[in-house]
């Protein structure tokens, strides 16, 4: 996930990115984005 997030960051020259998680569970969407935090810690 890191690197595939990094890799469009470079194919862009963007400073930053943004994750949105389209899930309606709320306790899957948070999980989604502590995996998210996890693969970049």
């Amino acid at each position: 996930v890191r690197s595939g997030v990094e890799a469009v960051v470079a194919d862009y020259g963007a400073d930053e990115a943004m994750a949105v998680t389209i899930t309606y569970e709320h306790a899957a969407r948070r999980r989604s984005y502590e995996l998210l935090a996890d693969a970049f810690r």
